[in-house]
């Protein structure tokens, strides 16, 4: 009756959390990229959960400082994060994230831990394999860089697992 509404603040104090999530997304959108369907299904799963999503951008191709870091980095404003840098992330950004000791989820990367990827090698071997079922005997792999990189780092970890899937199913059905 008197439009009370509860100061987040105070409850944070009062609970230690934030009820909000981060996302930290590259600068530069090649680093980053998200299908606009991914964005909104995170943001409706936390809202089911009570809980906001704050977005922040993370430098790209420019030295790494504590100022240069996103504030909920810098001041720990966040429950947790997840992170869509999927490739070529700098190790200071690493080092970054794991010094803030903020829980962190790395999305569409290969790391040693706290991350999450599709399975793009055994959905490329499975493709290859139900091709081969199919009675197909001419079957080419094309990945999506026609040219060579300057490094195999400049790739994304999902080139060389579609072609290993790919290639492991090949060389099975005996066409290597």
């Amino acid at each position: 009756e008197m439009g009370y509404r509860p100061n987040s603040s105070a409850r944070a104090t009062r609970s230690g959390r934030f009820g909000c999530v981060g996302l930290l997304v590259c600068s530069d959108s090649h680093y980053s990229y998200m299908p606009q369907a991914m964005l909104w299904g995170i943001q409706k799963a936390l809202e089911e959960s009570d809980v906001h999503l704050t977005l922040a951008s993370l430098p790209v191709n420019q030295p790494v400082t504590p100022s240069s870091l996103p504030k909920i980095l810098r001041e720990g404003m966040v429950d947790g994060m997840l992170i869509n840098y999927s490739h070529q992330i700098p190790p200071t950004i690493l080092e970054a994230v794991a010094t803030c000791r903020i829980p962190a989820v790395w999305m569409n990367c290969k790391l040693s831990s706290d991350c999450v990827y599709p399975d793009d090698r055994g959905e490329a071997r499975a493709i290859a394999e139900e091709m081969l079922a199919r009675g197909h005997k001419r079957i080419a792999y094309i990945g999506s860089h026609h040219k060579r990189l300057a490094k195999d780092t400049d790739r994304h970890y999902s080139e060389f697992d579609r072609m290993a899937g790919y290639s492991e199913a090949v060389s099975s059905a005996g066409f290597a």
